[in-house]
């Protein structure tokens, strides 16, 4: 059997979400051959990374895809408003696919594969990147094309059958493999640390509060547009904290289409660190560091809650009301429950500050829905789970 693993993107972050998988599956079960394909050279690399903090013993192949000279083009034409290159990238190396039995996917641009009569044996099973509400991403209505869906928790689960309508046979929870490499990091952070006898480095010269503003590109629901150089205006006049901008990578990738602007008036802050799309913004960096999380719809506040509960504040200069998709059996905003809610700059100042002494308000409900989206095994890390899933459904055998 042979299965495939492909990241078919222009950033590195749905890499994250299943890499680890690869890896657990190729030393974990050696009969099968694991190939990770990618699309380019900055995911090949993030997935080398990944593997080389994995358990050894993996046989994983590594594989650049062809990309059709025509959509490289395009892209640069293009790029600022839509990912050409994303179909361009199936349609090339649909020879190659028809070698594999299995392709593990972490979106739904990949369903357009089934298309080809040459790749009808193929199963695809998703790996949705991010365990965020919104409908865009692990929501969508094509999920239940897929073969299997794996889910980080109970609550994939649940809105993916109840919402979507995939057939709960077709789902196994197992966990969220990206938070297992973040533990595998930071273990490797502090044995580091330890031998150097030195504190790991911080992005700032002081001790004053860090706080992490994560927009996401979301037009309709993000803060950005409406309040994003507001924001930022409010770190430049205030020193008491210290700022990362680090929005979703999509924001700066698709500027243009989703309203990024440019931020040379905020170069040079001493409190404020800006990112627009390095590793550090997906790999977990910003969240492990920061004491309290600013944003508005991003998956990214479970994850800076599973790391450490600690204080979070939204966004919503958009007035989205909750209840309205609640009453269309859609439950979106769940997450903003775990914090304090404002809509203009007027709350903003105030609600800041008294994020920290509010914490114990919104506790009980960060570790309720921490809960509720990560499934936890001891012993049995997310990637193994993911890696026995898979073997099991198509091949008929027990881990």
């Amino acid at each position: 059997m042979h299965i495939g693993f492909l990241y078919n993107h222009y950033a590195t972050h749905q890499v994250y979400h299943s890499a680890p998988v690869a890896y657990a599956l190729s030393a974990r079960h050696p009969q099968i051959k694991t190939s990770i394909l990618c699309a380019d050279q900055a995911q090949l690399e993030a997935a080398r990374r990944i593997g080389e903090s994995m358990q050894p013993g993996h046989s994983c192949s590594l594989v650049q895809l062809a990309v059709p000279r025509y959509a490289a083009v395009a892209d640069k034409l293009f790029g600022n408003f839509t990912f050409v290159r994303k179909r361009a990238v199936l349609a090339a190396n649909k020879d190659f696919f028809a070698d594999l039995d299995v392709l593990v996917v972490t979106e739904v641009t990949s369903l357009a594969l089934k298309r080809y009569p040459s790749l009808a044996h193929l199963k695809l099973v998703a790996i949705p990147h991010g365990v965020g509400d919104t409908i865009v991403g692990t929501f969508d209505k094509k999920m239940p094309e897929f073969d299997l869906v794996l889910a980080t928790g109970r609550k994939k689960w649940d809105r993916l059958c109840g919402e979507i309508g995939v057939v709960e046979n077709k789902i196994e929870i197992v966990g969220c493999p990206k938070m297992e490499i973040s533990e595998r990091q930071d273990k490797t952070r502090q044995d580091k640390t330890r031998q150097d006898k030195t504190p790991s480095r911080s992005l700032f010269a002081d001790e004053n509060p860090i706080v992490l503003y994560n927009p996401h590109y979301l037009r309709k629901e993000s803060s950005w547009l409406k309040m994003g150089r507001l924001i930022l205006d409010y770190f430049c006049d205030n020193k008491k904290f210290n700022l990362i901008l680090a929005p979703h990578v999509i924001l700066y990738l698709r500027k243009w289409r989703h309203g990024a602007f440019s931020l040379d008036r905020y170069q040079g802050f001493p409190n404020i660190h800006l990112e627009t799309g390095s590793s550090a913004s997906v790999d977990l960096s910003y969240t492990r560091m920061a004491d309290i999380y600013l944003g508005d719809v991003s998956s990214q506040v479970y994850e800076f809650l599973f790391l450490q509960p600690r204080p979070c504040l939204f966004l919503n200069p958009n007035r989205l009301n909750p209840h309205h998709y609640q009453e269309k059996g859609i439950d979106m905003f769940d997450f903003w429950k775990t914090g304090e809610v404002v809509e203009s700059m007027d709350e903003f100042d105030k609600a800041l500050n008294n994020a920290v002494a509010n914490h114990e308000h919104y506790r009980a409900a960060q570790k309720r829905l921490v809960d509720y989206v990560y499934h936890t095994e001891e012993g049995r890390p997310p990637s193994a789970l993911a890696a026995d899933a898979i073997v099991q459904r198509f091949m008929g055998k027990d881990p």
